[in-house]
């Protein structure tokens, strides 16, 4: 596969991030698994596109009964759905079901004209305009927290 210059091909990223979290350890000082999570960002194919709140989301995923307990997925406060897989022995296993779970989820959001856009962060809106979805103390107390640290913080 040909890249631009300085551009990671995706089996570049697989090699290193495999050499990254190769278990050094052996025996009871063993670390265990790795652990992954995933965030997609649920937004109405628009220009601009439009975020679409969490409880419209799960209403969406719920045309497949078993999807979010198979997924393991949960709300983030901006509306992300997050997808937590299970742990792995190693870090190229972590991501093993992703891409069948996220065509499942794809499948429950396309009809209502969203798309799942892989990605840490809505690139389109502020924190300010997407609110605060899952309204929880902790979240809250997070929300301040980050505030407090300035104008990235937050983000």
């Amino acid at each position: 596969m040909t890249t631009a210059p300085g551009w990671l091909t995706r089996s570049d990223l697989q090699e290193h991030v495999s050499r990254l979290f190769t278990p050094r350890f052996s025996g009871k000082d063993d670390p265990g698994c790795i652990g992954l999570e995933i965030e997609l960002i649920g937004l109405l194919k628009a220009y601009p596109p439009r975020p679409v709140p969490a409880s419209s989301l799960a209403e969406m995923l719920s045309a497949d009964k078993d999807l979010v307990s198979d997924a393991c997925l949960s709300f983030e406060p901006g509306s992300q759905v997050e997808q937590a897989p299970p742990a792995r022995a190693t870090a190229p296993c972590c991501p093993r079901n992703c891409p069948a779970t996220h065509r499942r989820l794809r499948r429950c959001v396309a009809p209502h004209g969203v798309s799942m856009l892989s990605t840490g962060t809505n690139p389109w809106h502020t924190c300010d305009a997407l609110g605060l979805h899952t309204d929880r103390p902790r979240y809250r107390a997070m929300q301040d927290h980050f505030d407090g640290i300035g104008i990235a913080g937050r983000r």
